[in-house]
């Protein structure tokens, strides 16, 4: 949207296959419905290699950070085999939320999907360490910490340890997340103090804002608009371009700033498609997946700046003068004493983390 180049397709090989390839197509469509994982039919590329398209899904809109992950995911992966790997893209929760899709990808049932680490926390409960409040302090911090080596080795090594069926392969961010309301401004820590506020289901999040004085809410994400609307909550956070996407600036038009946390995420692979690739097919793989750690992060943030353009255009107040050192101050002692609550890998992540500002 807004002109940005993220989103400019080329016709490359998985367009031909789109277009050229209906028996192929079906294939992969039969695939979804009940195939085991290895993306559910071949083709011979024009090299005479065996081409194959496995399923990627997400819970977000195209055009949104999922969507450029899942683009630089498509591309990196067909240059990197040179046309004989691909993906066929499942945006908007079109296999199921977040939650279903950890589940699925685990069961072999879906090739690659992405996830929030926070969902993930449901299955590594170390995951929830990416949500602790201002552990980055800067756009710049989180971008050069998720791609850092040894971040990714450390978080992908505490999958391998919790989770059976799939493997993590790398870490992105969605831009950071803001506190919205239908009249508040958030100026300091003391205008949520009350508050009911919507908030992911994990521990961080609850104990940082207790800490804060609001009232935690859970609920489905799509169930917020409905809840600003009525007043069942008073405000929910989340970052610009999923605040806009779901139109909830016709319920909460104000927007405070507060970039409390990141929105992390991360891709990963069914063990059935992971044990079936040769060590170089692995590579491939593994080549796609760290260009989206490079790439994906920045390339949101700029999203970010059109959308904040687009939606302040329809009335809604970005407040940028809030005093972030008001949060900082009961977020940042929790830090350790959370990062302990979960575990040797959350503390170590913690510290590495630190160390890269």
């Amino acid at each position: 949207m807004g002109g940005s180049n993220v989103f400019r397709k080329e016709f490359s090989r998985r367009d031909f296959l789109k277009v050229g390839g209906a028996g192929f197509a079906g294939a992969a469509l039969l695939g979804v419905a009940g195939c085991g994982a290895g993306g559910g039919g071949s083709e011979q590329g024009g090299g005479g290699g065996e081409v194959r398209e496995f399923r990627y899904a997400f819970e977000g809109p195209e055009k949104t950070t999922h969507g450029i992950a899942a683009d630089i995911f498509q591309k990196a992966l067909e240059d990197a085999s040179g046309g004989r790997m691909t993906i066929k893209q499942f945006p908007a929760a079109q296999l199921g939320g977040e939650p279903e899709l950890l589940e699925k990808v685990r069961s072999g049932d879906i090739d690659f999907v992405n996830s929030s680490t926070a969902n993930a926390a449901a299955i590594v409960p170390q995951a929830g360490v990416f949500s602790l409040h201002y552990l980055f302090e800067s756009k710049d911090h989180i971008a050069n910490a998720l791609s850092d080596r040894e971040v990714v080795k450390v978080f992908r090594e505490m999958v391998s340890e919790s989770v059976e069926g799939a493997q993590a392969l790398t870490l992105y961010t969605l831009p950071l997340r803001n506190i919205y309301a239908k009249e508040t401004e958030v100026r300091t820590v003391d205008d949520i103090k009350g508050k009911k506020i919507r908030v992911q289901a994990t521990k961080t999040e609850d104990v940082t804002f207790k800490a804060y004085g609001a009232q935690t809410v859970h609920m489905a994400f799509p169930e917020v608009y409905t809840a600003l609307q009525t007043g069942v909550v008073d405000m929910a956070e989340n970052a610009v371009t999923y605040y806009g996407i779901n139109k909830h600036y016709e319920v909460a038009p104000v927007m405070s700033m507060t970039q409390h946390a990141g929105n992390t995420q991360t891709i990963w692979v069914t063990d059935k498609v992971w044990n079936s690739l040769s060590k170089e097919e692995k590579g491939w793989v593994q080549a796609a997946a760290d260009e989206v750690g490079q790439k994906a992060t920045l390339q949101g943030f700029e999203l970010e700046k059109e959308k904040k353009e687009e939606y302040s255009e329809l009335g809604v107040k970005f407040f940028e003068n809030v005093d972030r050192d008001s949060f900082r101050q009961i977020a940042q002692p929790l830090q350790d004493e959370l990062a302990r609550d979960l575990g040797d890998y959350a503390v170590e992540l913690v510290d590495l983390i630190r160390g890269l500002r």
